[in-house]
């Protein structure tokens, strides 16, 4: 490797702020995640049953939840600002 590669590689990583480390620690755990719960799993709402991968099911369910919480704070926030 050449020295210029070297150094383009340390002052990438020496920008990075501590957010985007976190970010980058929270992808890697993220994609470790997916590789170890790809087992189909069955899920019965309402008389309906569905099948798919026990990732893609969490996932659905925390998005879920986060968009729950974005708009009840919303509401909150336009509520004290009127």
């Amino acid at each position: 490797m050449s020295e210029r590669a070297v150094s383009d590689r340390s002052s990438f990583l020496s920008r990075l702020s501590f957010t985007q480390w976190i970010a980058v620690v929270l992808a890697i755990l993220a994609i470790i995640f997916v590789l170890m719960n790809r087992d189909t799993t069955s899920i019965s709402f309402f008389g309906v049953t569905v099948s798919a991968p026990l990732w893609l099911t969490l996932i659905l369910v925390f998005a879920v939840g986060w968009l729950t919480g974005v708009l009840t704070m919303r509401k909150r926030r336009r509520g004290k600002v009127e």
